[in-house]
């Protein structure tokens, strides 16, 4: 018997569907048929090549966070994001997934691109519901490694990683000082090769 996962309720037109989904390891033998016509074995990447009736694509969904969510901090939808996710929350689940899943300590540092990846993905990213039900990963773990990703965005055919570093930190030291290399680039105001503050 494997983990039991969560319901799903979908309602068609002639009639209303209650599943109860399980997440189950074939130890041995290949599974028999007893309801479906058909089988077909996917890996994370194919989950979106079939065309699943409505209930299923509930369950499709459910099974790719599934799939990452003890790799990552948190695993969401992009509505979830927008909607439901807290930045005292989001910043409370990295600071748990980060020194008790992975060992490592957190300090002010990280704080501060937590929070600059927060704000700048609630106020960027796009609103268009077609994008609702793609799934934000962060802090994801790269396999075989000690590597993390800040975000990973899944779309049904793309990956997209998103990294986020100290965003005020950059501006300060951009604003205060700039050093210019000769050969690189001419700086029309004055010597080439000396420190300056930025234009």
């Amino acid at each position: 018997m494997g983990k039991r996962g969560d319901g799903f309720e979908n309602n068609y037109p002639i009639f209303h569907l209650s599943m109860e989904c399980f997440i189950c390891k074939v130890e041995e033998g290949d599974p028999t048929l007893l309801e479906h016509e058909a089988k077909k074995r996917l890996s994370f990447d194919e989950l979106d090549t079939v065309d699943w009736l409505p209930a299923d694509l509930l369950v499709v969904r459910a099974f790719r966070k599934y799939l990452v969510k003890d790799r990552a901090a948190l695993v969401t939808t992009v509505k979830e994001f927008r909607e439901t996710i807290t930045r005292d929350g989001f910043i409370t689940a990295f600071h748990d997934f980060v020194e008790k899943g992975c060992g490592c300590s957190v300090g002010e540092a990280n704080d501060r691109s937590w929070y600059d990846c927060y704000d700048f993905l609630q106020q960027y990213l796009p609103t268009d519901a077609e994008l609702d039900d793609y799934t934000l990963a962060f802090e994801y773990m790269m396999p075989d490694s000690q590597k993390r990703a800040d975000v990973l965005l899944l779309s049904r055919d793309k990956v997209i990683i998103l990294e986020f570093k100290e965003k005020g930190a950059i501006l300060y030291q951009k604003h205060h000082l700039c050093f210019r290399r000769p050969g690189l680039w001419k700086d029309p105001g004055g010597p080439k090769d000396r420190l300056r503050p930025c234009p």
